[in-house]
């Protein structure tokens, strides 16, 4: 007998922060409507739903969810939650789906940890300006003269998933890297491991911040640190 039950219906609001492979194989299981939708509009259609996709850009604030009566999951694939009012979405038994805590999985995605090594070249070696030079028809090489990484001192803010990663990094352009996270339980042999935030600060010469924005962390980095 065919199943007559009506399919949940689903939204994305911000479907370029997903994989066409990902799209289609929700597209499988729920009625999917994926399109870029600003926060206003999705306020406005939110009602018409049983689950939302989301990354970062989307807003999940108490309005938003409030105004939601049918929706009972937030998906969103991050480690990220800033974006997401978890304590408005327990109270109205929405759960939310996420990333945080998943260790053994993320330990197999690089990506972030790539990207902050490529942003750290990129600044040491004058990538950017360099670039627009060139672009303006110039062959300048003093005023873009970088640095070199070998026999740095890195400082590694959280050594976690990312900060352990980076410091691998540091590892292998021969810096000597020190951490401060006073939750790691363990850190990598070769990390020297400070015992305060103003430690590390004193003793690095590039400092890389990884750890999540919440009540503590929050201006953890502010004009007296630097």
């Amino acid at each position: 007998m065919p199943d007559n039950k009506p399919r949940l219906k689903a939204v994305c609001p911000e479907p370029q922060n997903y994989s066409a492979a990902g799209l289609s194989a929700i597209s499988e299981i729920v009625e999917l409507v994926s399109r870029p939708i600003q926060q206003d509009d999705l306020a406005r259609i939110i009602p018409e739903f049983d689950l939302l996709f989301v990354r970062l850009q989307t807003a999940v604030t108490r309005d938003l969810l409030e105004s939601a009566p049918r929706l009972s999951a937030v998906i969103s694939p991050t480690t990220g939650l800033n974006h997401i009012d978890l304590d408005a979405a327990a109270e109205f038994n929405i759960e939310v789906f996420h990333l945080r805590g998943q260790t053994e999985f993320l330990r197999s995605i690089p990506s972030t940890a790539e990207h902050t090594w490529a942003l750290l070249l990129a600044l040491v070696r004058r990538v950017p300006e360099a670039f627009e030079s060139v672009k303006r028809g110039h062959w300048k090489q003093e005023p873009f003269r970088g640095v070199e990484l070998h026999g740095k001192q890195l400082g590694v803010v959280g050594c976690g998933r990312l900060g352990s990663m980076v410091a691998h990094y540091g590892r292998a352009f021969g810096m000597s890297v020190s951490t401060f996270d006073p939750y790691a339980e363990f850190v990598p042999s070769y990390v020297d491991r400070c015992e305060s935030l103003e430690e590390l600060l004193l003793k690095s010469e590039i400092l890389s911040v990884h750890v999540p924005l919440n009540d503590e962390t929050e201006g953890m980095i502010g004009a007296h640190e630097l």
